[in-house]
């Protein structure tokens, strides 16, 4: 099952997964290409570089913030909610509206600051190796570190309306964040997409 309105379109998420391999290549073929001239005389240009590559890193920190949040969100009844404090967190609806207790999160820890989104997911998925269904109750916080190509994601086990254990995730550029959570979870997250009926992509 899946929470078929929550389905990406082809294209945006086509080139999002485009982006999230090249963007970093492409820049420093950028520097290389623009500076050869200056290279063969010995100068680097590393201001130059620096600069394009902080561009590539940050773009590519953002789409693997938003693939990372396309699969969890397929999986979420409510959708995410955008937050840059732990407070935030713990009033948004995907908490407050399971009546979740905040001292029982917090006792489990929180990122304090950054860019992050909170997910309530409950669905059934399937077992990454057998394919049986499995039971994803969770609540998921996807934090980007926004200066670098790396995404966390906190997950906190839930019974009732309360947390019984977390599990701490970090998806580096270039894994795939699909597979990823695939591998850490044991469940298999996919991304469907839409297109005059349903398809699926992902791992």
């Amino acid at each position: 099952m899946a929470y078929i309105e929550h389905a990406v379109q082809p294209l945006p998420f086509v080139l999002l997964l485009t982006f999230y391999y090249i963007t970093i290549p492409v820049v420093i073929l950028i520097w290389a290409v623009t500076s050869r001239y200056y290279i063969s005389k010995g100068n680097y240009r590393l201001k130059r570089f620096a600069s394009l590559l902080l561009a590539g890193l940050i773009v590519t920190s953002m789409i693997g913030f938003e693939i990372t949040s396309m699969y969890v969100n397929l999986h979420s009844p409510l959708g995410g909610n955008v937050c840059f404090t732990s407070s935030c967190v713990l009033s948004s609806p995907p908490v407050t509206q399971y009546s979740f207790s905040r001292e029982n999160i917090e006792s489990y820890g929180l990122p304090s600051l950054g860019l992050m989104r909170v997910y309530r997911v409950y669905d059934i998925g399937k077992n990454a190796t057998l394919g049986l269904p499995v039971k994803m109750n969770y609540l998921v916080v996807i934090r980007s570190w926004v200066l670098l190509p790396v995404v966390d994601v906190y997950v906190y086990y839930v019974r009732g309306n309360e947390v019984y254990a977390k599990k701490s995730i970090r998806i580096f550029w270039p894994e795939y964040p699909g597979s990823v959570l695939t591998s850490e979870l044991g469940v298999r997250f996919t991304v469907f997409i839409l297109q005059g009926g349903t398809g699926g992509l992902g791992a």
